[in-house]
């Protein structure tokens, strides 16, 4: 009679239950990463600054149509969804660039009308680039003009240069409407989801979460430092998109913490055992979700475009920065300063039980 034997099966969530690691206890270790990733940052921000394009600093703009097939007799035609066909119109774009000493430009596919060549919706490549430094607007105006010239001879569109569209100069005035509006649009994002975290958890743990975002927002931002990646409109887009990811993160620990504070199966555990254990039940799904985001963000920074791709990376960023703040830091920060209402039974237990418990936590984290 043979014996049958059940196969062993590796769980993910039962090893991470299993183990005697403390998220909460190794608070003080944890943010040890993220203090040196900012000092880093901010030395760079003292001396070279970040890297903005023409979106913050100024500058040009020229569009061109590349869709010329049956329209324009001996232009060669681009289909900018192929790789292979964007990468030859930038390349031929640059070499005309690189000849007015042009250089860190950005380029951006969107659509494109042109009545006078019966064309509507057409595919269109957007190139931005900085400005002369120093040089007046009837310099710059005039560069631009001889700019556009030599687009259309090297693109051979001398039959019909209104394919190729000088779309002006972007002032030093409207980049700083757009930082402030920014600035704007990020507080009034992180005021919505500190309120929603204070009507849902309290406010203890709607502290806690937005010294999280902080942390998010400045990570994200000393690695894009570091990384001189270029800063435009579409980065401001990813701070808000990642203050999103980063609340969602934050609101997945916190129900688990207040769920567990429910259930009674933690009556008379410390602070810092809830939150630990809190964070071990959650803690697969948050890997998981994470690892997915980021995957796709750095799918669409390897077949996007510039802007795309500074887009998708910043978030990629932000997703990880975000995953390490809602483990490693939120749970910490409310073990440390939730106080639980108790009620305290005369003649049985001093009053000061309960107002001591932050202390305690704070010594036990502090080790």
């Amino acid at each position: 009679m043979t014996k049958k034997f059940k196969k062993s099966r590796f769980s993910f969530d039962e090893t991470i239950a299993a183990s005697k690691f403390d998220f909460c206890k190794n608070l003080k270790w944890f943010i040890i990463a993220p203090i040196a990733i900012l000092i880093v940052g901010i030395i760079l921000l003292c001396t070279i600054g970040f890297n903005l394009n023409i979106d913050f600093t100024g500058g040009s703009i020229i569009t061109i149509y590349a869709n010329n097939e049956q329209i324009i007799e001996d232009a060669e035609s681009y289909n900018l969804d192929d790789g292979g066909d964007f990468s030859a119109l930038k390349e031929k774009v640059e070499n005309v660039l690189s000849n007015f000493d042009v250089s860190g430009a950005t380029y951006q596919v969107t659509t494109m009308d042109i009545a006078e060549l019966g064309v509507y919706h057409g595919q269109a490549l957007v190139v931005k680039y900085q400005n002369a430094g120093g040089a007046t607007t009837q310099q710059i105006t005039q560069t631009n003009s001889q700019i556009q010239e030599s687009l259309i001879a090297e693109l051979g569109l001398t039959n019909s240069p209104e394919a190729v569209a000088n779309g002006g100069i972007v002032t030093p005035s409207a980049s700083n409407e757009l930082i402030v509006n920014s600035f704007i649009a990020i507080i009034a994002t992180l005021v919505l989801i500190a309120i929603y975290l204070a009507l849902r958890f309290g406010i203890t743990s709607s502290l806690a979460a937005t010294l999280t975002f902080f942390h998010d927002i400045l990570i994200t931002s000393a690695i894009v430092l570091i990384l001189r990646l270029p800063i435009g409109a579409t980065f401001i887009a990813a701070l808000v998109t990642i203050l999103c990811f980063s609340a969602c993160n934050s609101i997945v620990t916190l129900s688990k913490i207040k769920e567990n504070q429910k259930s009674g199966k933690f009556e008379g555990k410390s602070n810092l055992e809830i939150a630990n254990a809190s964070v071990k039940e959650t803690l697969s799904r948050s890997v998981f979700t994470t690892f997915l985001a980021v995957v796709c963000m750095l799918l669409l920074a390897v077949i996007g475009i510039s802007d795309m791709r500074i887009f998708a990376v910043s978030i990629a960023i932000g997703i990880l920065a975000s995953f390490y703040s809602s483990i490693f830091i939120v749970p910490g920060l409310w073990a440390m300063a939730f106080a639980p209402k108790r009620k305290v039974k005369s003649g049985s237990k001093s009053e000061n039980s309960t107002d001591n418990q932050n202390s305690e936590n704070l010594k036990e984290i502090a080790g």
